[in-house]
């Protein structure tokens, strides 16, 4: 199984505890990308241990190298929201070739059960594989021209269809796209994708985009 995420230098305690919680539930071997741009080296490597060590898995570190995505808008409401959060759509640019797919995963969650379903869910031609995200509202799919009827997904939690976008994509093209439609994405990456991909998205089951105040993360082995 192949897993995405994006981070930056301050979310990497909360990763470790989702990257656990990952490992924990689903007993594949998992080959984890990290895509990020400035985390000191020593912190990479401490990260890439407590993967391969603690949770048996593998960890490959890729620095974010598109000088052209720097131009992309990165304040929201006057909030400073960082670059990383568009690292997912950039993705099938800058990792390896050979990978047909991955699920995005963000950082900031804890993984209750095995992720198996939804990563061998059928893509066909669609770009992207997601669960709908309830807190969208009438007036989000009006601001993003979309029907009233269209079933907006989370992109936090999302299968992505790597070689479909590698044949119709370029990353200076979407970067290009972003920019010019900055104006009405408030919700950043994952308004562009509901906006742009809406036509060829697969909806699966909410199971994957629970909201919780409790888990039993606790009675996992973490540390």
């Amino acid at each position: 199984m192949n897993i995405l995420i994006s981070v930056n230098e301050t979310f990497l305690d909360i990763a470790e505890e989702a990257i656990f919680s990952i490992s924990y539930n689903n007993k594949e071997h998992i080959d984890f990308y990290l895509m990020y741009s400035d985390i000191p080296e020593e912190k990479i490597n401490k990260f890439k241990k407590f993967v391969e060590e603690k949770c048996n898995n593998s960890l490959f570190p890729i620095k974010f190298a598109f000088p052209e995505a720097v131009k992309i808008p990165q304040i929201l409401d006057g909030i400073y929201v960082g670059i990383e959060t568009y690292y997912r759509l950039f993705a099938p640019f800058i990792l390896p070739k050979e990978i047909d797919k991955i699920l995005y995963l963000d950082v900031d969650l804890i993984c209750m059960d095995s992720l198996e379903g939804l990563y061998n869910e059928e893509l066909g031609e669609n770009y992207f594989v997601g669960a709908v995200d309830k807190g969208v509202t009438g007036e989000d799919l009006k601001r993003l021209e979309l029907p009233e009827d269209y079933q907006y997904i989370n992109a936090g939690v999302v299968l992505i269809n790597l070689k479909k976008m590698r044949e119709n994509f370029t990353a200076q093209k979407l970067v290009d796209m972003v920019i010019e439609q900055s104006k009405d994405l408030k919700y950043l990456d994952q308004d562009f994708i509901n906006k742009n991909f809406c036509k060829e998205i697969k909806v699966v089951s909410n199971k994957y985009n629970w909201l919780v105040k409790t888990c039993k993360f606790k009675d996992m082995p973490y540390k």
